[in-house]
């Protein structure tokens, strides 16, 4: 019969208590568990395991493969001279934790959280902040485990809800994070405050549904400009003032990734943007103002990134202005 050694526990390593044979090399194998987050290097001539020789006293049973997985994924400080008695005591109480196979914890309904608003509270909701693709992935990755557990859930479109506060992608081990700002100002502070879920803090119901706002048309090849927004730049007149020129370079600006060389093409009119030079719109500004809207009527069908393909950083300056463009090779 092998078993854990005095001198291993100490150093955290734990031992599979197992039955072996000593074979013709007076050698056994030997199953090691490193529970911890860190190295832990083993000197020769170190004793690792004790042996006993084994005898009609021991009962057999069959191995529990749920507890075997369940105490690979607990993590222990390698300075604790316990940690073999822990195990054994999460091993016992595992039902009382969330796992891949009880990933439903539960809940009770004897008391119910209210939120007490001010008298003078006006509803805000807030737009959700703008992720890369990959940190979406995991932002809907994380949500739908919280889905799974029954921690948060949906909001109907005919609920009435006065604030929706943005997620917060943070690199936070257990938990995403919200940012309640707005609901945190409105609120009346409680004299009494009592946290419920003790699998992890600030638990929140899912309740937003938000329609992001799109300036662009998105097909099956790509995106483009939507033909409405194109139409409204056609018709728009030509400045007559440095505040109307800020707002036509400003629209410019939104479309500028479907119009090619879009800084050389706008130099003549941002020269007037210059403190030291007077506003006088002549000949080069409307020709430069009318090319424009025909690039943008003209404009290219984008394709959509491929994010299994690697990207590069194409960079080009000029006397007149500077371009980059961020490429993925097909």
């Amino acid at each position: 019969m092998c078993q854990n050694s005095s001198h291993l526990l100490k150093s955290g390593l734990l031992i599979s208590k197992a039955v072996v044979t000593v074979n013709s090399h007076k050698t056994v194998p030997i199953k090691l568990l490193n529970p911890t987050n860190d190295q832990i290097f083993i000197s020769r001539g170190d004793i690792i395991a004790s042996f006993e020789p084994f005898t009609e006293d021991y009962m057999l049973i069959n191995a529990d493969e749920k507890g075997k997985h369940f105490v690979q994924n607990v993590q222990l400080d390698k300075r604790s001279h316990t940690s073999a008695a822990n195990i054994t005591i999460l091993i016992q109480y595992k039902d009382l934790f969330v796992t891949d196979e009880n990933p439903r914890l539960g809940y009770t309904e004897l008391v119910k959280h209210n939120i007490c608003l001010k008298p003078d509270f006006k509803p805000k909701h807030q737009q959700p902040y703008r992720l890369s693709p990959d940190k979406k992935n995991v932002l809907r990755d994380h949500l739908d485990e919280l889905l799974k557990q029954g921690i948060i859930s949906p909001v109907q479109e005919t609920e009435d809800i006065p604030i929706t506060s943005p997620i917060v992608l943070v690199s936070k081990r257990t938990r995403p994070q919200s940012k309640n700002n707005s609901i945190n100002k409105s609120t009346s502070l409680s004299q009494f405050r009592f946290c419920c879920d003790f699998s992890s803090d600030r638990r929140n119901v899912h309740s937003h549904k938000v329609l992001a706002f799109s300036w662009t048309s998105d097909i099956k090849d790509g995106t483009q400009p939507p033909a409405d927004r194109v139409s409204a730049v056609l018709d728009m007149p030509s400045p007559t003032s440095v505040k109307d020129l800020r707002r036509a370079i400003g629209l410019f600006n939104w479309f500028r990734k479907y119009i090619q060389n879009f800084s050389a093409e706008v130099d003549p009119m941002t020269k007037l943007l210059k403190k030291s030079v007077k506003f006088k719109w002549g000949i080069e500004q409307e020709q430069a103002f009318k090319k424009v809207k025909t690039l943008l009527v003209n404009s290219p069908v984008l394709a959509f990134p491929t994010y299994d393909l690697p990207f590069y950083l194409a960079v080009d300056t000029s006397c007149k202005g500077i371009g980059y463009c961020c490429i993925s090779v097909c």
